[in-house]
């Protein structure tokens, strides 16, 4: 049961991060060409919350794991 609710997470921690990719790429790529430095820090942000919302995953599901046995 734990592994259905780990890989549900996961899946939308990824769709999200993945949706606001796409929506900062056409925002900004369609309306402001101009804008490409931000557009890449807005990237570096994206995977900086991505890596941080997976690492906390990771151990709550280590923890829950150590916690049955």
């Amino acid at each position: 049961m734990r592994r259905k609710e780990y890989w549900r997470k996961s899946l939308t921690i990824t769709a999200i991060a993945l949706v606001v990719w796409f929506a900062m790429t056409f925002a900004i790529g369609y309306y402001a060409g101009d804008l490409h430095e931000i557009t890449m820090l807005g990237y570096v942000v994206i995977l900086g919350l991505y890596a941080w919302s997976m690492s906390r995953q990771n151990r709550m599901s280590a923890l829950h794991e150590a916690e049955e046995r």
